[in-house]
């Protein structure tokens, strides 16, 4: 879409526009001084679908959807730049999305269009996979954590959770297909009582979630509660036979509990609702079982980072196309002395929700840097990935001590990658910290990637994806799985992204992801996470 820059002094005709635009890749059109279209390409009678005869003299606004005028007309007024999405309206009435560029060639605008409808579709439908719940048709857990963060913060709000009672069992004696149908009967009762007053989501399994819009009082959410399990009490029929559901809910509040931690408390009441008689409970700190082992193991890892009892292995990465090593993740174990090896998912969510996620990190990215320097001084030059929590980032000191460390083990910031989960960019303000990070020359990587649209990412300095391996698991046998996969790459490439594929276990995946243009991939099939010497030795054997 790059208009050719013309030479100092010289004057274009409207002859000389006609040529330009005739060789462009995209739709174009020149403009006079009031707007009015003068010419136009053979692509630009294609995009609009009218010959151009018919074009000429019209206004290139009055082409346009009337929502996205006022956006276009301010790009045109002043007669450069580029704009997103804008869609033009044909006769027949469908519509082709677009990205503008001006380009002023005095007297005339030269308006390059690129159509980029494929591109939306695919984006919605990544967007309706990610968003919302397959059986149901329902948004998701994911859909409803953007819409408690997209709240308010000054005025109330309260989430219901509710959980179906003996759901297993009901699964169990008439059989996942019978389960599914009760389901989307229970959500369409579900729809009735709270549908016009709140948000309804479908949870995981058999959990559902009403999100109440800001100035809703605890008293109101209680009264939504009694009619919930009031219209469940009445049968469901699944082929033909009568099928009795309850049900317990659970309550939070915010401000009451903070909008990140709304999700969390509502599901400690829940459990707590099933143990109560009256089937519903609003969340309070007796809700929460922080276990005595908890906290004594938190004890320890705050120990551990202290004393060392902490050690990382790394998995690599390796380019599809060429078969080298392109970089390496590295992972943290630990090794507890009563309790020998803890995985990580014991350990790093409540590091999360104490603040050792803040020491535990540092550490693991002094340990990573110091690896990388003896690599590199053996010869060996690859990226190292370190991940990262949403809550370090939140820390203002954070890019300070990444750049402090880069410096003290004398690695170059550009084989540093951070690693980002998605749901960070959706929860959490991370534009400033990472625009930080990239400028000091870090790589910015998502992790977890296939959930959102990439209108996530717009404004984030990010330089690469992962794509999730839950996707990249079930691409052999799930459609919509192989569908976001080969999206995710299109569109990933479309935006300038390295594209990787994590969790990759067989060659077949392997061969598909190589097929569909994926970059990279890591994985059991390519390696087993590895300590820093087994890697050198692993490398060295590549070799």
């Amino acid at each position: 879409m790059k208009v050719s820059e013309r030479e100092p002094g010289d004057q274009p005709d409207q002859t000389r526009c006609e040529r330009l635009v005739a060789y462009m890749l995209d739709a174009a059109f020149v403009l006079d001084q009031q707007g009015k279209i003068v010419h136009g390409n053979k692509l630009a009678e294609v995009l609009v679908a009218s010959p151009l005869s018919a074009l000429i003299g019209q206004r290139l606004s009055d082409l346009l959807h009337p929502a996205d005028r006022d956006v276009a007309l301010l790009l045109l007024r002043k007669s450069e730049g580029f704009v997103r999405n804008i869609r033009i309206q044909r006769k027949d009435g469908s519509l082709v999305w677009t990205d503008l560029m001006a380009t002023r060639a005095d007297p005339y605008l030269v308006v390059v269009v690129r159509d980029v409808t494929e591109q939306k579709r695919l984006e919605e439908t990544i967007h309706r996979m990610a968003c919302y719940d397959d059986l149901t048709g329902l948004p998701n857990q994911r859909f409803l954590i953007e819409q408690i963060n997209a709240l308010a913060e000054s005025r109330p709000h309260v989430l219901l959770v509710i959980g179906l009672d003996r759901f297993k069992e009901i699964n169990a004696a008439f059989g996942r297909r019978c389960g599914d149908l009760l389901l989307e009967q229970i959500a369409s009762r579900l729809k009735e009582v709270v549908e016009k007053s709140a948000l309804l989501a479908r949870l995981e399994g058999d959990r559902f979630a009403a999100l109440f819009p800001e100035g809703t009082e605890a008293e109101d959410a209680v009264q939504v509660a009694k009619a919930i399990l009031s219209s469940l009490e009445t049968s469901f029929s699944v082929e033909g036979l009568p099928v009795w559901v309850r049900a317990s809910i659970g309550i939070s509040l915010f401000p009451e509990q903070a909008g990140g931690a709304l999700l969390r408390c509502a599901d400690l009441a829940l459990h707590a609702a099933k143990k109560s008689a009256v089937g519903y409970v609003l969340y309070s700190p007796a809700c929460d079982p922080q276990t005595p082992l908890q906290l004594e193991l938190m004890g320890d890892l705050a120990r551990a980072i202290e004393t060392d009892q902490l050690f990382l292995v790394y998995q690599p990465k390796i380019d599809l196309k060429t078969g080298q090593v392109v970089g390496v993740e590295a992972l943290v174990r630990w090794q507890h002395p009563q309790y020998e090896l803890i995985p990580p998912s014991e350990f790093l969510l409540p590091a999360e929700q104490t603040g050792l996620i803040h020491p535990l990190t540092l550490w693991v990215l002094k340990r990573a840097l110091g690896d990388c320097q003896a690599w590199h001084q053996a010869g060996v030059k690859i990226n190292i990935a370190v991940n990262l929590s949403p809550r370090n980032l939140q820390d203002p000191k954070f890019p300070d001590d990444v750049a402090h460390l880069l410096s003290e083990h004398g690695v170059a910031a550009s084989f540093l990658e951070l690693e980002i989960p998605e749901r960070g960019l959706r929860e959490y303000r991370l534009l400033e910290p990472l625009a930080r990070l990239s400028k000091i020359g870090v790589k910015i990587v998502i992790d977890d990637f296939g959930y959102s649209v990439f209108g996530t990412l717009r404004g984030f300095p990010v330089d690469q994806i992962k794509i999730d391996k839950v996707f990249i698991n079930d691409m052999a046998v799930d459609y919509d799985s192989a569908v976001v996969a080969r999206s995710t790459i299109e569109l990933g490439h479309t935006f300038h992204l390295s594209v990787v594929a994590e969790g990759v276990e067989d060659r077949e995946t392997m061969d598909r992801l190589t097929d569909l243009g994926c970059d990279a991939a890591q994985g059991y099939h390519l390696s087993e996470p590895l300590s820093a010497e087994a890697l050198a030795q692993w490398l060295r054997e590549r070799a």
